[in-house]
C-alpha cells in the first residue's frame, strides 16, 4: 500500500472495515487512476471486473484487498480511527467506546483499563439493570450513557494512542486461526504497562 497517498489508503481500509457501501467503492476505483497504479495489473482488473451490485461483491473485492494491504498498517488504522471517533464525538462514537471491551477480550490487552473501565459498562450498562445492551438503546439515549465517560475517556484513548504512535506497542495485523486473539508486540516498560492496566474509577 506504500504506492497510495494516505487520502486514498484512508477510503481504500475504510471499504474494507465496512465503513463504505460496495456501490460507493465502485465509484471511487473507477474515477481515481490511482487504485490502477497501486494493484498489480491482474489484481486490479479483477477489481474492475467485479459486479458490485451483486452481494457477493464486498467479499470478492476484499480478498483482492487483503492480497495488497499491509496487515499492521491496516490494524494500526482501524485502532486510531476508532481511537479519533471517541477523542471527537464523531458518528457512532458510543458504539465505538463499546468496542474497546470487545478489543480488550481479543487480545489486545494493552486496552484493559479501556476495555473494563469504559467499554464493558456502556455495552451493558448499568442504568438499565443490565437487560439492555447498547444496541438496543436509540441514539439518544446512548449519547447519555456515554456522557458519563467525558473527559476521562480522551485521556486513557491518547495515552494508547501515544504508546501505538511511538512504536512502544506494535499492532501485527496478526491473529490466530479463528480470526480473533489479535498480537502485537509490547515494548513498554513495567512502569508504562501499568499505566493502562485496569483502576478503579472514581
Amino acid at each position: 500500500m506504500n504506492k497510495f497517498k494516505q487520502k486514498t489508503k484512508d477510503i481504500i481500509f475504510s471499504f474494507f472495515m465496512g465503513g463504505m457501501s460496495s456501490k460507493e467503492f465502485e465509484l471511487f476505483i473507477y474515477k481515481t487512476k490511482e487504485v490502477k497504479n497501486g494493484f498489480s495489473e491482474n489484481d486490479y482488473l479483477n477489481l474492475i471486473s467485479i459486479n458490485f451490485n451483486k452481494e457477493s461483491a464486498r467479499r470478492e473485492a476484499c480478498k483482492i484487498i487483503e492480497k495488497n494491504i499491509d496487515r499492521s498498517e491496516y490494524e494500526t488504522w482501524k485502532v486510531n480511527n476508532i481511537f479519533n471517533i471517541i477523542i471527537n464525538k464523531s458518528k457512532n462514537y458510543p458504539q465505538c467506546i463499546a468496542a474497546l471491551y470487545g478489543l480488550y477480550c481479543n487480545g489486545y490487552y494493552f486496552m484493559q483499563n479501556l476495555g473494563i473501565n469504559y467499554g464493558l459498562p456502556i455495552t451493558l450498562p448499568k442504568k438499565y439493570n443490565f437487560d439492555k445492551y447498547l444496541s438496543e438503546l436509540d441514539a439518544s439515549e446512548q449519547i447519555e450513557l456515554a456522557a458519563i465517560f467525558y473527559p476521562s475517556v480522551i485521556e486513557e484513548v491518547k495515552k494508547v494512542q501515544n504508546f501505538i504512535r511511538n512504536k512502544k506497542i506494535i499492532l501485527t495485523g496478526e491473529s490466530n486461526e479463528l480470526g480473533y486473539h489479535y498480537e502485537y508486540i509490547d515494548k513498554r516498560s513495567d512502569e508504562e504497562k501499568a499505566q493502562t492496566e485496569c483502576k478503579i474509577l472514581k
